[in-house]
């Protein structure tokens, strides 16, 4: 199996808000897995770990306005969570305080209570079944050997990213039409559809 790029439109992705009692809203984007017990799930990911609902992976951005309270309810026991903070001033979870930049792995067989502090919050929710797997990562670089990982390196000194030739790093690129994305194997695809040119 090859390594395969797809888009992630911002209108084929399921959100949700939530609010606290305080009536301070939680909103939350999924890329992978449901955001609610039977709810909508983005467009699956084909011939990826993610595919498989068994695994249990879940992929979303949550954004919290400030002092909001949201609670990350409990799953499987054999998943994993992480959440990953990357934007805001702090919060709490499970009573111990996290500053912006900062990761935290708990067990996905609890219900975790995440308050937010004084500023808004950015945060990315990770959650699966691991893969039992040596997964060599260096930076953005993720490969299944330090050989991979030592080519990727080479390969994006030696072309930036690929050989891309636009102006821009976004795969996106603005049209009359909207956003698009062009692949590799020439197929045009619209923001929001599905449809080739």
């Amino acid at each position: 199996m090859g390594s395969r790029f797809a888009m992630f439109w911002q209108n084929d992705n399921p959100s949700m808000t939530t609010a606290d009692d305080a009536d301070r809203e939680t909103a939350m984007v999924s890329y992978c897995g449901a955001l609610a017990d039977g709810g909508a799930r983005p467009p699956p990911q084909l011939q990826s770990w993610t595919a498989d609902k068994g695994k249990g992976v879940i992929i979303w951005t949550i954004n919290m306005a400030v002092g909001a309270c949201y609670t990350s309810p409990a799953t499987d026991p054999r998943y994993s969570h992480q959440l990953l903070f990357f934007g805001g001033g702090s919060l709490q979870m499970g009573g111990h305080e996290n500053a912006a930049g900062q990761g935290v792995t708990w067990a996905a067989a609890a219900d975790v209570e995440i308050r937010n502090g004084p500023e808004p919050a950015a945060l990315f929710l990770l959650q699966g079944r691991p893969i039992g797997e040596h997964v060599p990562q260096h930076g953005p670089f993720v490969m299944n050997s330090r050989d991979e990982l030592q080519q990727a390196f080479m390969v994006y000194q030696r072309t930036g990213f690929g050989g891309w030739q636009w102006p821009t790093r976004g795969p996106a690129h603005a049209r009359e039409t909207g956003p698009f994305a062009k692949y590799l194997d020439g197929r045009v695809e619209d923001s929001g559809a599905a449809g080739a040119e």
